[in-house]
């Protein structure tokens, strides 16, 4: 994949039981005489640059949503890789009791959950579940990966247990977010909890998006579009599975928006879908597009939307965006 670089691959939830997992992988390797560096990589470019980096020969590859050209290489070496598989709601706790943002944490859990989705099926993966009993967890990686490992030798170098909580706490954690911020998380990630909301459609609130193209600046309520022509709003830089996609776009329009001209654009590195709209009255105005998602696409899926041309006058303000799958 990188030259004659060996590259052993962990893909997972951004939670306590991957770390756990890399750290098992990484002990077996050391008790082969391998010792390997954990890099960090989702494209092609990030690791060609960490392995330069490190200036070894084997690695191990953390890496929580891996764009489509990544996971083609994975599939055409048909190295083994491990797939880490957790509960999305106990890793978003996880990632936000440890202090990082609610909405980077949710746009980090959705990515890795699109990228489970595309890769659960491929015969190179060692699925791995959190709550499965560690030794068991331990041998299975080291069989999967090729080590030697007896059981004397699994006892000395299991890594202490992933200090994940139990359900009933994260339950609890759930059911105390502020309605704003479940309904968002609800949206984002409610068609990747179980096999049987795989079909539903992914819904982005509006507090996943921000203001022009400032990541900074999240988007607070109604945009005064008012000025000169410019990007409006754009969000919320999520990975999604590979597959044809219906996208919705709901904006609420102000009576001096009317007749105005936008532009809506789907990006993900490159333009998906692009097109015009101009809302002809006040209220509630939905536009939409298909969007492709397949092994080109190395970057998540922002949805932009612009003005074309100057307003006096004239505030919208959006609902939501919804990406509904193509039945096949």
């Amino acid at each position: 994949m990188t030259g004659c670089s060996v590259l052993h691959f962990v893909i997972g939830l951004p939670g306590p039981f991957a770390t756990w997992c890399e750290t098992a992988l990484d002990g077996v390797a050391r008790h082969a005489g391998v010792p390997m560096p954990v890099l960090q990589a989702n494209t092609p470019d990030e690791l060609a640059r960490a392995v330069i980096r490190s200036g070894g020969s084997h690695a191990i590859v953390s890496s929580h949503s891996p764009g489509g050209q990544l996971r083609a290489a994975l599939v055409d070496s048909q190295s083994p890789f491990l797939l880490v598989l957790d509960d999305p709601r106990r890793v978003l706790m996880a990632l936000t009791t440890d202090g990082m943002d609610f909405f980077a944490a949710l746009r980090l859990v959705a990515s890795a959950c699109a990228v489970l989705r595309d890769c659960a099926g491929l015969p190179a993966a060692l699925v791995l579940r959190a709550g499965t009993p560690a030794p068991e967890s331990m041998t299975a990686i080291a069989r999967h990966m090729a080590f030697a490992l007896s059981p004397q030798d699994t006892a000395m170098l299991m890594p202490p247990p992933a200090a994940a909580q139990d359900m009933t706490a994260v339950h609890s954690w759930w059911n105390g977010l502020p309605p704003w911020a479940r309904s968002a998380a609800e949206g984002a990630l409610g068609p990747y909890e179980s096999a049987s909301q795989s079909g539903m459609p992914v819904r982005w609130e509006s507090d996943l998006f921000w203001r022009g193209e400032r990541p900074e600046a999240p988007l607070d309520g109604a945009i005064d579009i008012t000025g000169r022509g410019r990007v409006l709003l754009s969000g919320p830089g999520i990975v999604m599975p590979h597959g044809g996609w219906r996208l919705t776009v709901r904006l609420h329009v102000s009576e001096h928006a009317v007749q105005r001209d936008f532009l809506l654009e789907a990006v993900a590195g490159k333009v998906l879908a692009a097109c015009e709209m101009t809302p002809s009255r006040p209220g509630l105005y939905e536009a939409q597009a298909r969007i492709v998602i397949d092994t080109s696409v190395d970057h998540p899926v922002l949805v932009r939307l612009s003005l074309k041309r100057a307003a006096f006058d004239g505030e919208i303000a959006l609902d939501s965006v919804v990406l509904a799958p193509e039945r096949v």
